[in-house]
């Protein structure tokens, strides 16, 4: 289970995606173990139980999503990725485009689906 409100949110965009009921059933089966803030972003890991293997992705070692942040908290806006291992989702790396990101979740946001094709839907908290 995802513990983190923002990196819920940005999931929730994520399920739009093309493949959409096996990263809902990836989804499922995460949970965040580590993050690890650097002063251009973050990067977040996951773990995951042994049933996200049934949902394993076609495209094995790929990028999923590109996902649009803006927030008060940053100088500029930011840029959201999910990296794929071996047709898993890996993690989350979130980079600013101002080269400062705060050492903590973001309190306020506006997040939008960028990718070629995606509904541009948003998530405003």
């Amino acid at each position: 289970m995802l513990l983190s409100k923002f990196i819920s949110d940005i999931f929730n965009l994520l399920q739009d995606q093309s493949e959409n009921e096996l990263i809902e059933k990836q989804i499922q089966c995460l949970s965040n173990i580590e993050y690890d803030y650097t002063s251009m972003g973050l990067f977040v890991r996951f773990s995951y139980s042994e049933e996200v293997f049934n949902y394993r992705l076609k495209n094995e070692n790929t990028i999923l999503g590109e996902i649009f942040i803006k927030s008060n908290e940053l100088n500029d806006h930011a840029l959201g990725h999910f990296f794929l291992k071996e047709g898993i989702i890996d993690y989350l790396e979130i980079w600013s485009v101002s080269g400062n990101y705060p050492n903590k979740e973001l309190d306020n946001y506006i997040i939008t689906q960028d990718w070629v094709g995606s509904l541009q839907r948003q998530i405003i908290k």
